[in-house]
C-alpha cells in the first residue's frame, strides 16, 4: 500500500510500522454506543494478530471505564 508522506509521519510518530494494521473508531463513550464490546472483539483478534492496532477517539461518561478495561484486557 501507498502512503502520503502525512500518512508515513503519523505511523512513524505513534510508532506503528507501514505493516501494521489500524482499526480505528470515534465516537462518544457511552454504553449505547457499545465500546466496551468493541475492545472485547478487538483482545480477541489480537491474541491471533499481534500486528494489529486499535485507536479510540472520542469522550463521554464511559471514558475512565473503557481506559481501564483496555488495560485488563
Amino acid at each position: 500500500m501507498r502512503w502520503s508522506k502525512k500518512e508515513k509521519k503519523t505511523r512513524n510518530d505513534l510508532g506503528l510500522l507501514e505493516s501494521h494494521i489500524i482499526i480505528g473508531a470515534i465516537g462518544y463513550f457511552d454504553p449505547s454506543t457499545n465500546f466496551s464490546f468493541l475492545l472485547t472483539i478487538f483482545a480477541l483478534l489480537y491474541d491471533n494478530h499481534q500486528t494489529i492496532y486499535l485507536i479510540l477517539i472520542g469522550s463521554g461518561k464511559q471514558k475512565q471505564f473503557l481506559r481501564k478495561r483496555s488495560s485488563d484486557l
